[in-house]
Parts: structure tokens; sequence; C-alpha cells
């Protein structure tokens, strides 16, 4: 069954937690930028860190980490930490093979 980002209901709050944290919509609200790096929410709701700015190409060919949509601002302040400090540590020649 294929989920479309449509249904998807993100918090009222959601775009003053983006400006609080730093990211900025880029495009739409479900596709951000800010830290140095690439965000989106995907069909699945979840919330995904990818690569840096001068790593991005697409999504398809990004290092992503998620997490859960955060359902309030100290989650989605605390989600946003977790995922940078998680895509932040490199990749080893067995996870990428």
């Amino acid at each position: 069954m294929k989920v479309m980002i449509a249904n998807i209901k993100l918090p009222k709050q959601w775009a003053n937690w983006c400006a609080d944290s730093g990211l900025r919509f880029n495009g739409s609200e479900f596709y951000l930028k800010g830290k140095g790096r690439h965000w989106r929410v995907n069909c699945y709701a979840e919330f995904e860190c990818g690569d840096t700015y001068e790593e991005f190409d697409r999504w398809a060919l990004s290092r992503i980490e998620y997490a859960p949509i955060p359902q309030s601002r100290a989650e989605f302040r605390q989600t946003v930490k977790d995922l940078i400090a998680r895509i932040s540590v490199p990749e080893t020649e067995e996870e990428s093979e």
C-alpha cells in the first residue's frame, strides 16, 4: 500500500518549531533546509535528516537518519540534535556495502 504525503498531518506548531530550531521551508513544509543539511518528512510520517548542502544530490542517493515526527517543541529540538549526532558519525566499510 502506497501512502500519500498529502495524508500526513503535521503538528499545528510545526512552522514555529522549525524556525526555533534553525530550519526553514524549502518548497513546502515537508522539505526543509538548515543546520547545514537537508531535511524532510517522508511518506511514512518520518522526519528525516539527509546529506550536507555540499554532498546532497537527491534524496535517493543521500545517507539518511530518521525518527518519528515530534509532537512537542522540546521533542522537536531533541530530535534535531539526535538526528544530527547520528548522521555525523562516519559510515564504516561494512555499513556502506
